[in-house]
């Protein structure tokens, strides 16, 4: 009963200085503070259904898994790749050279009148800053998708 006591204290602790917003049966904490205990202590929590928009084909990912369990088993793959120092040294090239690559995209689409799919337009995106931090190459999802080698429907 302790240890139980001990870690929901310690959530309460957390809780109490960082700001929120309440909506019915769910909690958005708005502030960096809460995401080490939110998103890795102990697993982290449950996150919302929402994020299974995020599943790659039908696979959660270890953004979108919702189950704490299943998404700490991917975390311990890609944890160095995804390190906050790695990540702030590296990452603000590679994401500028991605959203570029988007609103190009977009203006472009825009241009043609041609209707955008935005879930798996930003989809394409995060895939390209991810494979463009890990593998220091894009994966020119963004482009791939607005010159229809994608199947959007």
């Amino acid at each position: 009963m302790q240890g139980v006591w001990a870690m929901e204290s310690n959530r309460l602790s957390v809780l109490a200085i960082v700001p929120l917003v309440l909506i019915p049966n769910d909690v958005d904490i708005g502030d960096g503070a809460g995401f080490t205990l939110i998103y890795s202590e102990k697993g982290g929590f449950f996150k919302a259904p929402c994020y299974s928009n995020f599943d790659f084909n039908g696979h959660p990912t270890i953004f979108s898994a919702l189950i704490p369990a299943h998404r700490s088993i991917q975390a311990k793959v890609v944890i160095r790749l995804l390190s906050p120092a790695l990540i702030y040294k590296e990452g603000d090239a590679v994401l500028q050279s991605c959203v570029k690559s988007l609103i190009a995209s977009i203006k472009e689409a825009a241009s043609s009148g041609k209707p955008v799919n935005m879930l798996i337009t930003v989809r394409c995106l995060a895939f390209s800053v991810v494979t463009g931090h890990i593998l220091r190459k894009t994966s020119g999802g963004v482009a791939q998708l607005m010159d229809g080698w994608m199947d959007t429907e």
